[in-house]
This record gives C-alpha cells, sequence and structure tokens, in this order.
C-alpha cells in the first residue's frame, strides 16, 4: 500500500515541485491561474505556446515565470514578453507548506493588426497555463 506521503510526493511532481528539506517539513509548490475582466484580444486563441522560456539558449521553466516567447499557433504570430506581475502566498496544512505562484505576462504580438491592436495595447496572459486573459494598455 501506498503511504500518504509517498501519494502526495508523487501529486507534487505531477503537479509542480515537491522538495523535502533536511530541516523541515515538505514543501510543495503550485502554479495557480488567473482569472480577470478584461475586453477579448479578437481573433487570439484561447491558449498560446511556449516557444522559448528565457531570453538564455537552453532556459527552462521556472515555477512563478512568464516565458520570453510564446506563439499563437493558429495566427502563427509571436509575442514577446514587455513585463510580468508575480506574486505567491503560502499556508501551512499539517506537516507541509503549500507555496501558491501567480504570474501574469504582459505580451507584444509581432504583428498586432491580426488582433486588430494598435501600439501601446498589450496581451495579458495568465502564465500557468499560457491563457488569454484579454487586452489592454501597455504599463495598465
Amino acid at each position: 500500500m501506498t503511504s500518504l506521503r509517498t501519494t502526495l510526493c508523487l501529486a507534487c511532481v505531477l503537479a509542480a515541485a515537491c522538495a523535502d528539506s533536511p530541516e523541515g517539513p515538505p514543501t510543495v509548490h503550485v502554479a495557480v491561474a488567473a482569472t480577470l475582466e478584461l475586453p477579448p484580444v479578437p481573433n487570439a486563441p484561447s491558449r498560446v505556446s511556449v516557444l522559448r522560456y528565457g531570453f538564455e539558449e537552453g532556459a527552462g521553466p521556472e515555477m512563478g515565470q512568464c516565458a520570453a516567447l510564446l506563439l499563437d499557433g493558429i495566427n502563427h504570430v509571436e509575442w514577446n514578453i514587455e513585463a510580468q506581475q508575480t506574486w505567491e502566498d503560502s499556508e501551512v496544512r499539517g506537516d507541509t507548506t503549500f507555496v501558491h505562484h501567480t504570474a501574469i505576462g504582459d505580451y507584444v504580438p509581432a504583428s498586432l493588426g491580426a488582433y486588430g491592436m494598435t501600439p501601446g495595447q498589450i496581451v495579458r496572459v495568465d502564465c500557468a497555463a499560457y491563457g488569454v486573459l484579454g487586452l489592454t494598455k501597455s504599463g495598465g
């Protein structure tokens, strides 16, 4: 029979990251999807794909961080990151600490016209699952 701790760590590995520390109990890191009420982005898919996680060659995903370059696979348009907002909170349940990471990225598509956008507008994306949240102004 599988122990509760083994089951918990298996779930951690599947969902995010599970790290046992020699100094204390396990910590589970979980990506949390963001939701916002923004105007939709015309012609944009509901989700986009990651082309490159970081600015350096070979960079991999990091919990609570947004990718540097995305791809709209339907319109074949690349989106470059302009800015990101990240935050985390934690809670302790039993002997385990759960750290919830949320990240939102502001992206500029290579072709604004593909989405009826004008200069100064950006696409806001939830970086947990790369869902398109909506259209807003740069810096807003």
